[in-house]
């Protein structure tokens, strides 16, 4: 797997379409006060491609790496960003997030896909009952997907989110809730 800090294109004509449905999106309205708010607060954090101090670890065979936090983490803390190359939806894997901008009326559809490129974030396991939330923010121009804490995450505990009834559905199977 190869290290991203922060998202990166597939080709310089995605990045320029992407930057360009952005510009408009704000433009429109489309891109929410809370994304907005939300990118100025996490800014800081994006600039300097903070991850919380996290680890990864075996699991089991069946479930494979998990998410762990080294050291607490508060309430909306900011845990990282899901990194990854951002490409034309042409297939899916595991590890594909739909990019924010992907659900705006008449724009191209996009993935950050971390199969092979992105940050300790590809590791974090789905949870029914989960301690993070995933989270479009907008800043410096780009929609981005962080990850923040719904709930007071003590050291040792897995980061787990809920991946969504839509990345089920695509996959064609039911959410293992045992985590």
């Amino acid at each position: 797997i190869r290290y991203f800090s922060e998202l990166e294109f597939e080709n310089k004509t995605i990045s320029k379409r992407i930057y360009t449905q952005c510009a408009r999106a704000l433009k429109e309205d489309q891109i929410t006060e809370d994304a907005q708010w939300l990118g100025v607060l996490y800014g800081e954090k994006l600039r300097e491609h903070y991850v919380a101090d996290l680890s990864i670890r075996w699991i089991k065979k069946d479930l494979g790496h998990g998410l762990f936090a080294n050291k607490g983490i508060e309430l909306h803390e900011f845990v990282g960003e899901y990194t990854g190359l951002i490409r034309r939806i042409e297939e899916s894997n595991l590890y594909c997030f739909a990019y924010p901008g992907s659900d705006f009326k008449g724009y191209w559809k996009h993935v950050v896909d971390a199969e092979k490129w992105g940050n300790e974030l590809r590791y974090a396991n789905h949870s029914a009952n989960p301690n993070t939330e995933a989270r479009s923010v907008f800043h410096n121009g780009l929609l981005h997907i962080v990850i923040r804490a719904i709930k007071d995450i003590e050291a040792g505990a897995q980061i787990t989110f809920d991946y969504s009834q839509s990345y089920w559905d695509a996959l064609g199977k039911s959410p293992d809730s045992s985590i």
